[in-house]
C-alpha cells in the first residue's frame, strides 16, 4: 500500500502528494514508536501474592477486581473481591496475598 501510494507520488509529481505520503508515514512510525515505548502487565503473579493493574479513567468511583475459582459466579464458587487504587493518571492497582495460580479474575468499575 505504501509503495502503491509512492509510485502515486511519484507519477503525479505533486508536492501536495509527496506531502501527504510524508505525513502517513510520519504518523505511523510515530505510533509504532509509541506502542513499543509503552509495557503493561495487568497480573503478576508469585505464589506469595498476585498484582493486578488496571487502565481507567481517574474518575471512576469504584474499580476492583473479583477473583473465581471455577470462572464464574455459583453458589458453590464465591468470588473473592478487592478494591483497586489509583496509583497514577488512569492507572489503578491492588495486591492479593495467597497463591492465585489458575484461578479467574474480571474487573469491575462503576462511576
Amino acid at each position: 500500500m505504501l509503495t502503491f501510494l509512492y509510485l502515486c507520488a511519484q507519477k503525479q509529481s505533486s508536492t501536495l502528494m509527496k506531502k501527504y505520503f510524508f505525513l502517513l508515514l510520519l504518523a505511523m512510525a510515530t505510533t509504532r514508536l509509541a506502542a513499543q515505548e509503552f509495557d503493561f502487565n495487568e497480573v503478576e503473579y508469585t505464589p506469595e501474592e498476585t498484582t493486578f493493574t488496571l487502565f481507567a479513567p481517574s474518575d471512576y468511583a469504584r474499580v476492583g477486581v473479583e477473583v473465581y475459582r471455577h470462572g464464574k459466579k455459583t453458589e458453590l464458587d464465591v468470588p473473592r473481591y478487592k478494591n483497586l487504587k489509583r496509583i497514577g493518571e488512569n492507572l489503578w492497582q491492588c495486591k492479593m496475598k495467597g497463591d492465585l495460580k489458575g484461578r479467574y479474575y474480571a474487573f469491575y468499575v462503576s462511576d
